[in-house]
């Protein structure tokens, strides 16, 4: 869908979007540019993001890339840094990288899996809005967004320490709101249900049938179920919701 057809809600908006090179990420920051903002594009190898910002730059869309592995402190630092000198504020921090380095029996993880899991998924997660912080002030009605899963509620055989992350991630949520609210800024969390993308592959390729089957809507979701729920929980239309996090999920789970 070309930029014409989208409410501008996010003109003149800075936006990051970590892991945004493929999947939920690219997504999620293409439907940003595609409402007016101008998106940095981040995942850790120049050669990923470079081609997806002369896709949207090719559309007439706003971005820029900037690659930097957002677990490593001087790559992260001076991702922000460049934010602060080249935009001097943000509007939108969507710090969406993830990874799973074990798919088995959750005893089975070695220490440095575990490590490496918690450092990607929940501490850099963390850092990013900590050292964002001062930037998300000076933007216009900011808003930060965590990803979680539909795994932080109720856990998956073979992703433990995955589910466990995202777990944390809820309760991150919950504390950054009350506390940033106080500095209008907004947080929220998503909880991406069973989304068909390479990152989820191992949970659905070849038991597609089987996990449609447990799904209300018959249908695996799709990176813009993901980008639809996002846009609207990042603008001024939900200026009324704080502290929640939304299940985008095709009620694969409920929850009381």
């Amino acid at each position: 869908m070309e930029k014409t057809q989208r409410l501008q809600r996010y003109k003149d908006r800075v936006c990051l979007v970590t892991a945004s090179s493929t999947g939920i990420g690219k997504a999620v920051a293409t439907r940003f540019a595609e409402e007016g903002a101008t998106v940095i594009i981040n995942s850790r190898k120049k050669e990923n993001v470079d081609p997806v910002v002369k896709e949207l730059t090719d559309r007439g869309l706003k971005a820029v890339a900037y690659p930097a592995n957002v677990s490593n402190d001087k790559e992260r630092q001076a991702m922000v840094a460049f934010i602060k000198e080249k935009y001097g504020k943000l509007d939108v921090l969507i710090p969406n990288a993830a990874i799973n380095l074990h798919f088995g029996r959750t005893l089975d993880t070695s220490p440095s899996q575990f490590d490496k899991t918690i450092s990607v998924n929940l501490k850099s997660v963390f850092l990013l809005v900590q050292e964002c912080h001062e930037l998300l002030t000076k933007g216009t009605k900011p808003a930060v967004l965590l990803i979680a899963s539909y795994l932080a509620y109720q856990g998956e055989n073979f992703l433990g320490i995955y589910a466990m992350t995202k777990t944390a991630l809820l309760g991150l949520n919950k504390v950054l709101a009350r506390e940033l609210q106080e500095d209008g800024i907004r947080v929220n969390c998503l909880a991406p249900g069973l989304i068909k993308t390479t990152f989820s592959k191992d949970l659905w390729d070849g038991r597609e049938r089987e996990a449609v089957d447990n799904l209300k809507l018959r249908r695996l979701g799709t990176v813009d179920d993901i980008a639809n729920a996002t846009s609207f929980l990042c603008c001024e239309d939900a200026d009324y919701i704080v502290g929640e996090t939304i299940m985008v999920g095709g009620m694969i789970t409920q929850r009381l």
